[in-house]
């Protein structure tokens, strides 16, 4: 039995380029190249509208910079990792940006799909919090439901979940905004009596 191949931050950025997987989306995790269920159109639109509004207020405030959907992040030589949208905040951003963001954003920003595990989302949180992301939202546009985990230093990790009637908050990570739930996910369908 052959060992397993480990790849670096510079294998996984060949791989990606050749010919053949120009179109697919790849994430480069503890070494090891993974390729990702392709974005279900409820997702790519619900992962634009939470980067549409977060950019617009981040914008207007003057307050950093937000990222869109599939952009990289390289915060260590085994590992590029991938946000649905993020924000970095002002005072954190290099002054000219790179191909692959080599620093964890202040928010992080993942729309779940239908067949995407649950540990790998906890995995892309643990690693994002573990490189500095205060924040991270978790949406579910099947289920109309976003999950807000949040990093405290003497509490660990603290989530709250948030349903179609509720409203997001950037708390004091992109303070100031406010966004009714409602208005990222589709309608609920109408249930026959």
């Amino acid at each position: 039995m052959q060992p397993e191949k480990f790849y670096t931050a510079a294998d996984f950025q060949a791989i990606t380029r050749l010919p053949e997987n120009l179109d697919r989306v790849y994430e480069l995790n503890n070494g090891k190249v993974k390729e990702m269920n392709p974005r279900t159109p409820l997702n790519a639109r619900v992962g634009l509208k939470v980067a549409r509004y977060m950019d617009e207020y981040a914008e207007e405030q003057d307050l950093g910079i937000v990222f869109g959907v599939c952009n990289n992040y390289q915060l260590d030589d085994k590992n590029i990792r991938m946000l649905d949208a993020a924000f970095i905040k002002r005072d954190r951003l290099p002054q000219e940006l790179p191909e692959v963001l080599q620093i964890a954003p202040d928010l992080a920003v993942s729309v779940v799909g239908q067949d995407e595990a649950m540990r790998t989302i906890l995995d892309r949180m643990e690693f994002f919090f573990n490189a500095g992301t205060q924040l991270f939202w978790v949406l579910y546009p099947e289920d109309w439901l976003i999950e807000i985990w949040k990093s405290e230093a003497h509490a660990g990790m603290r989530v709250q979940k948030l349903g179609m009637d509720k409203t997001l908050s950037g708390d004091d990570v992109l303070p100031g905004f406010f966004l009714p739930i409602s208005k990222l996910f589709p309608p609920r369908p109408e249930i026959p009596d």
